[in-house]
């Protein structure tokens, strides 16, 4: 249902634009090195690390 999915979404958006104004005072905060557990976790998906090219 398209209502559903959209009343989804916006309740998404909604929820991650409150928390970024409420813990990063509505500004993006910008990409770090990614800890040893999140390099692991990217190592199990090499297709999908080749795509985004993050690590």
């Amino acid at each position: 249902n398209n209502n559903e999915l959209v009343a989804i979404l916006g309740n998404f958006v909604n929820r991650t634009l409150v928390l970024t104004q409420k813990y990063f005072g509505g500004k993006v905060p910008g990409i770090t090195e990614l800890a040893s557990y999140d390099k692991e976790t990217w190592k199990k998906y090499p297709k999908l690390n080749q795509r985004l090219s993050i690590v």
